[in-house]
């Protein structure tokens, strides 16, 4: 028991490290579709602080998907549809905080052995920050 314990705190540990470190901007999403938390670089692309994106909804910071692969713009769902299972990789239109829309590439892993967490979703660091006013 005692050494289960430990590898789980080893591995959230490590993971925990990288969510705070990673270029990419990083969404961690429950069921509903709320975002429980989100890295600096995430905050940055939204230009919201980190604690204001968490509890937001996913589609009021990602307005559509814009991808003919996907088989609808509402990406709740393909949170729930293509993506629920497989991860997914594809392009959306995001909005920031001064309500500036930008296009981004969105990588989404669904997380299927935790209780909270359904999906994490990284925006690829290309897409985001000083090239969204490319998109604008």
């Amino acid at each position: 028991m005692w050494k289960n314990l430990g590898a789980t705190w080893r591995r959230q540990r490590k993971l925990r490290s990288i969510f705070e470190t990673a270029s990419d901007g990083v969404l961690a999403v429950d069921a509903d579709g709320r975002v429980i938390q989100a890295n600096e670089a995430a905050s940055s692309a939204f230009a919201w602080p980190a604690e204001r994106l968490e509890q937001m909804k996913v589609e009021w910071l990602i307005t559509d998907v814009v991808d003919e692969r996907m088989p609808t713009p509402n990406i709740a769902e393909i949170l729930s549809g293509p993506c629920s299972s497989n991860p997914c990789k594809f392009r959306v239109l995001a909005k920031g905080l001064d309500g500036r829309k930008f296009h981004a590439r969105l990588r989404v892993v669904p997380v299927s052995d935790d209780q909270v967490l359904r999906h994490v979703l990284f925006f690829e660091e290309s897409a985001c920050g000083a090239s969204r006013d490319k998109w604008a």
